[in-house]
C-alpha cells in the first residue's frame, strides 16, 4: 500500500481549502484500487480495510437487489414458521461432496505415489 496527501483548493474561492489523502492498494494479481479520504489521523490499513469492508457491503446489496429482487425491506414484522413446510434435507448433497472430494484427495495421494490402486474407482493411475 502507498499513499499521498493533496490539497485541494475549490475553483470558485467561496468555500476553504482542504486536505485529501489517496492510498493505493495493489493485490498479488497486479489489482490496483485507489482510495480517496480527508481522514488524516487514521492509518492507511484502517482506511484500507473499512473501504474494502463496505465494498463487500455494497456487493452484497447489489447481488441481493438482482437476485431477488430485494431493494428494500417491506415490512419488518415477523411471522412463526409453518412446522409442515417440507425443507431438503442437505445430508446427501454433503455425503457426495465429501465422497467427491475423498476421491480428488485419492487421486492426487496415488498420482504422487506413482502406481497406486484407486480406492473409490479401482483403477490403476501411472503417472
Amino acid at each position: 500500500m502507498d499513499e499521498r496527501s493533496v490539497q485541494i483548493i475549490p475553483a470558485t474561492g467561496k468555500s476553504a481549502a482542504f486536505w485529501m489523502r489517496e492510498i493505493r492498494c495493489r493485490s498479488a494479481n497486479g489489482h490496483q484500487a485507489g482510495i480517496l479520504t480527508t481522514r488524516q489521523d487514521l492509518p492507511l490499513e484502517v482506511i484500507a480495510e473499512r473501504m474494502f469492508q463496505r465494498w463487500r457491503q455494497e456487493n452484497f446489496f447489489k447481488y441481493m437487489q438482482a437476485e431477488f429482487n430485494s431493494d428494500h425491506s417491506s415490512t419488518y414484522a415477523t411471522e412463526l414458521a409453518d412446522p409442515q413446510r417440507s425443507v431438503p434435507n442437505p445430508e446427501p448433497w454433503l455425503r457426495r461432496r465429501e465422497k467427491a472430494f475423498l476421491a480428488c484427495f485419492a487421486v492426487q495421494k496415488a498420482i504422487k505415489n506413482r502406481g497406486c490402486q484407486h480406492p473409490v474407482f479401482g483403477v490403476s493411475l501411472h503417472a
